[in-house]
């Protein structure tokens, strides 16, 4: 007879609010996005699930979407009507890069 797996339940703080929207992406990572602007990076290896890896506070209120880029180890979030740009390794916002993207999109919308 075939033993299944015993379910894990991961649990968050209550804090941050419901979740909003998540991602996967690398090897078995996942980024959530809460309601009250956080984010929290948990991974489904046996021996890091009780654990999260990083988390932070990005908004006050209002999360409202987050985009994993692996090849250039960045997270986009979006949420509170602008977006922030943060480099994986380091879990920290890059304003010069959230500059450049602005840039680019008043340059589609203008045109």
């Amino acid at each position: 007879m075939i033993q299944k797996a015993k379910p894990i339940e991961l649990a968050l703080d209550k804090e941050y609010g419901h979740i909003v929207t998540y991602e996967w992406f690398g090897d078995g990572y996942i980024a959530i996005g809460f309601s009250k602007g956080y984010i929290s990076i948990v991974s489904s290896h046996m021996g890091e699930v009780k654990n999260e890896i990083n988390s932070k506070q990005l908004y006050k209120n209002d999360l409202n979407d987050i985009s994993v880029y692996d090849e250039v180890n960045r997270i986009a979030i979006a949420g509170e009507n602008c977006f922030k740009i943060i480099d994986k390794n380091i879990f920290d916002e890059i304003d010069s890069e959230k500059n450049w993207c602005t840039k680019k999109i008043l340059e589609v919308l203008v045109k």
